[in-house]
């Protein structure tokens, strides 16, 4: 009961019992912990009052639901490119990366499981449509990466992870 009232305190904050419940039962379905910050509550507010949950799990969540699979065979990347279409291991630009991919390796496949993410299509950005928000203005290869190693994970790990999104 303490920990349950931490959540709703904390991690779940402003849930009503119900999305809190939901939460909790999925949090224990994918065997993620909240309070590692594998696994989100978020409430976003909906027209006409009151406020949606959207259950969302952190690229670590995603990698030990993976991992506890025990067919993990590795990966490569993050690899990044800009405008001028080379793909590089690491970014040093001030201007964000265009793409991130990231290869996911699983045994007993043959070929590795892609993952591609354009900015474009990921990122957050401010009111302006042009100026990137939060953390994506702050370090958008990373978030990138996060992406398109999430993408990887779900593409080679679709029955553990289909219909789980991460944050970024």
């Amino acid at each position: 009961r303490e920990q349950v009232a931490l959540l709703k305190r904390t991690v779940a904050k402003g849930a009503t019992d119900d999305q809190l419940s939901l939460f909790l039962v999925t949090a224990k379905r994918l065997g993620l912990d909240p309070f590692a910050k594998q696994i989100y509550c978020v409430l976003r507010p909906v027209k006409g009052g009151g406020f949606e949950m959207a259950i969302q799990i952190a690229i670590d969540g995603l990698r030990s639901i993976a991992a506890r699979t025990g067919d993990v065979d590795g990966q490569e990347g993050p690899f990044w490119c800009g405008e001028d279409g080379v793909w590089r291991d690491t970014w040093t630009s001030p201007i964000a990366p265009e793409v991130a991919k990231v290869l996911v390796y699983r045994k007993g496949c043959s070929r590795p499981f892609p993952g591609i993410a354009h900015l474009k299509s990921y990122a957050a950005y401010k009111d302006d449509g042009r100026t990137l928000a939060q953390k994506w203005g702050q370090m958008p290869e990373n978030m990138l990466a996060k992406c398109a190693e999430a993408a990887a994970l779900r593409k080679a790990f679709p029955f553990e992870l289909g219909g789980l999104y991460a944050p970024e």
